[in-house]
């Protein structure tokens, strides 16, 4: 179990200063990703899962007339540089889950948040 935990969280660090922001968020995801890539379908499994929750309740904040398109404000990178993530975890899971109704859910969840 604790290694689905290390499979699906961002290495430890420090705090970065504002400029190194950027730099942080994607060494953080790059480690993610080859975590997952490393690991068992389970971690695959779970990331995908963790995504369609994060990608969901981003698109929830999205469509609220309250928050909208601000809700990108509340992260180190913005839309696209979040749209490369999602759509590295969704390469991943085509390939190891391609017949797992997980797969299509994230895709399409994915789609509608790029087109949003």
């Amino acid at each position: 179990m604790a290694r689905l935990v290390v499979a699906v969280s961002k290495a430890e660090g420090s705090t970065s200063l504002p400029e190194e922001k950027v730099a942080k968020w994607e060494a953080e995801r790059e480690y993610m990703l080859a975590a997952i890539d490393n690991d068992s379908l389970d971690a695959i499994r779970l990331k995908a899962a963790d995504s369609l929750a994060n990608v969901k309740a981003i698109l929830r904040d999205i469509r609220n007339p309250e928050v909208g398109s601000t809700v990108w404000a509340r992260f180190k990178v913005g839309k696209e540089e979040s749209l490369w993530y999602y759509n590295e975890i969704l390469k991943r899971a085509k390939v190891g889950l391609a017949s797992e109704p997980i797969v299509s859910e994230l895709e399409a969840t994915v789609r509608d948040l790029r087109n949003s």
